[in-house]
């Protein structure tokens, strides 16, 4: 057995593996210990911190699906995380879970897993109307954004949606990563950017103002993530995939950086989270038969925190605090599997497809500054002539 992580990053709701209906202690339901822990959540947000220490657990690498599972360290069963996650920030009324700013391995062999947690929404947990409600919410907001992109920046590329509704189940699934537990060399850097430009005999001379640190990665700066690597060859983009963030809009269809989610979203409950919208293209390969191109829709999570009693979010006066969706005539939180494009809804099992599944769980390379540093690199790489036909057939539909 792989030797394990002696620190995790996270703390999360738990629930049992595999089988819903299963115990843990004494004949505890699944639904039961979900709705205990939302309750909780909301009467002593700080009681999660004592019940659920971190060092109470271990990582454990499996080698058959390429992904972590947790093994608790009393009783050596395995458990998967199921992580409701409104997606709201407000970092001073929220107790912090993190146990960890930095992952730490014993052994190299394990250091490109993922920490990836599945966001579910089943019908057979039979929570109250209210909290059932306002997970739909969620899961439409998801949506709402995904839709605002695609309308703005339509692609020909297959599509992995933020949300995969399991047909005739009402049953909904959101597949969420942590931040990548490694980066290929510095990551996607300018930098590095600039270093495999040359190398391939693309000299660049102009000299481009520095991007806004602020974080600006909105769609209207940086639609394309592809553009960026549009001067580089197939044989040097193996190994990396594209990210860029994709942010929210406000009721007057402005873009709205993540830490400004607060603003846009309507109040959610128990559990919230510090996380990116992430958008990642896969530019496909030509070898072995090839591999399909295709673009991810992924929540990034970069801390998980607990709700408390305060108020949040924009002033309620302003126009900008409204839902998302409000303006954009968004359904009733019952009709989330309306928004969903068809062939998200054609799935009949409980699991997400293959493809999804392997793109998800794939390391990717995620941060601001290499986001920052890539639309730096898009200017510098715009009107340099015609592009290179290394992504002609990427973008073309089978």
């Amino acid at each position: 057995m792989r030797t394990p992580v002696e620190r995790a990053s996270i703390s999360a709701i738990w629930m049992e593996d595999n089988v819903q209906g299963s115990t843990l202690g004494k004949s505890q339901s699944v639904a039961d210990l979900i709705r205990d822990r939302i309750v909780e959540l909301e009467s002593n947000p700080d009681s999660l911190l004592r019940k659920y220490e971190p060092d109470e657990f271990k990582f454990r690498f499996d080698t058959n699906s390429k992904n972590g599972t947790w093994a608790d360290r009393t009783n050596k069963r395995v458990k998967n995380i199921t992580l409701i996650v409104p997606l709201l920030e407000s970092l001073d009324e929220y107790a912090d879970l993190t146990h960890a700013a930095d992952f730490e391995f014993v052994d190299s062999r394990i250091s490109k897993a993922k920490w990836r947690v599945i966001g579910v929404f089943p019908p057979s947990i039979h929570l109250p109307p209210d909290i059932k409600s306002k997970l739909k919410l969620q899961f439409k907001n998801l949506v709402l954004i995904q839709q605002a992109h695609q309308e703005a920046w339509p692609t020909q590329v297959k599509i992995n949606n933020f949300v995969k509704a399991v047909e005739l189940s009402g049953e909904y699934h959101v597949a969420m990563v942590t931040a990548p537990a490694w980066r290929r060399a510095t990551g996607t850097s300018d930098a590095m950017l600039q270093g495999l430009l040359e190398e391939e005999g693309e000299k660049n001379d102009e000299e481009e103002e520095e991007d806004d640190a602020s974080g600006d990665g909105t769609l209207a700066s940086w639609p394309d993530p592809l553009g960026k690597f549009e001067k580089l060859s197939h044989k040097t983009l193996k190994g990396f995939k594209v990210n860029t963030d994709i942010n929210a809009f406000d009721c007057n269809d402005e873009w709205v950086h993540p830490t400004d989610y607060g603003k846009v979203f309507r109040k959610g409950v128990w559990i919230t989270a510090d996380v990116s919208l992430k958008l990642w293209d896969m530019t496909g390969s030509r070898r072995g038969g090839g591999s399909e191109p295709s673009r991810t829709y992924q929540v990034s999570i970069n801390q998980i925190k607990a709700l408390s009693e305060g108020t949040y979010g924009a002033d309620p006066a302003k126009k900008t605090s409204v839902s998302a969706g409000s303006k954009r005539g968004a359904p009733d939180d019952d009709d989330v599997e309306a928004l969903l494009p068809p062939v998200t809804r054609r799935y009949r099992d409980s699991t997400p497809p293959e493809s999804s599944q392997s793109q998800s769980s794939s390391g990717t390379v995620s941060s601001t500054s290499s986001s920052n540093a890539g639309m730096k690199t898009r200017k510098q790489l715009k009107g340099k002539g015609k592009q290179k036909a290394i992504n002609d057939d990427a973008m073309e539909v089978a």
